[in-house]
């Protein structure tokens, strides 16, 4: 009896799996060490079903995401983000932002009008895509160094602890009219590093960074390697 109940209990675990992997389109969730793996499929399942719908979600360098022009054009993104922020309205965040952490977030947030100015010439709404973008770099790092004096190399809860306070910044912050449609997204694999999704649905392009890539490849910081970091992170969470 008890392994009937074993056996029944396994395959309702197992319809729940399914059921949760067949309501996404761009998303396939797996199990990693008994853990839930967010995958992005390289085209959706029902992509070419819709005469709109013929162009995957690309993948590109930050540079080429930073250097892309404002577009309103192809669905696929903006589908991409609504499963997005579905899968992260159902799922508890591991290592979630302290109190502390969110406030250090808010203050870098309220620095940008002020850094805008002083660093561009510019108010934030009329900034560049590629100065806005390096702008939102800059304060995620401030917001994290204010929260952490000493961040450990390759360390897979700093790494997301990174990656989510690039991605309240970017929420908290008031868009420049060049990346209004874009959003920012924690992406988490088990017992890896973390990075930060950038997905622009109108442009249809998304990419993956590393907020503090001199952790990962020991070299001091630039923005030359953020892009690097966008390069080697092209295929994480991919699923083929």
């Amino acid at each position: 009896m008890k392994k009937i109940c074993l056996f029944l209990g396994f395959l309702i675990f197992a319809v729940v799996i399914i059921s949760a992997q067949e309501n996404y389109d761009y998303l396939k969730i797996t199990l990693v060490d008994g853990k839930q793996c967010l995958n992005i499929r390289v085209k959706a399942l029902s992509l070419g079903t819709n005469f709109l719908e013929n162009n995957p979600v690309r993948t590109v360098t930050f540079q080429k995401f930073m250097d892309s022009e404002p577009a309103i054009t192809q669905p696929e993104g903006f589908f991409l983000c609504e499963e997005l922020d579905d899968w992260r309205k159902k799922t508890d965040r591991q290592y979630p932002l302290t109190l502390a952490e969110q406030r250090a977030a808010q203050q870098a947030a309220r620095l940008a009008e002020g850094a805008a100015v002083c660093l561009f010439g510019d108010s934030l709404k009329d900034l560049r895509r590629d100065q806005f973008l390096m702008l939102w770099v800059s304060l995620s790092r401030k917001a994290v160094k204010n929260s952490r004096r000493d961040l450990q190399e390759n360390s897979v809860k700093e790494s997301w602890f990174i990656a989510q306070t690039g991605e309240l910044v970017w929420n908290l912050m008031p868009k420049s009219w060049t990346v209004e449609d874009t959003r920012a997204f924690a992406l988490y694999r088990p017992n890896d590093l973390a990075v930060t999704l950038l997905v622009d649905p109108g442009a249809n392009i998304m990419t993956k960074i590393i907020l503090f890539p001199e952790l990962k490849y020991r070299q001091k910081f630039s923005y030359d390697l953020v892009d690097k970091s966008s390069k080697d992170l092209k295929d994480y969470a991919i699923y083929k």
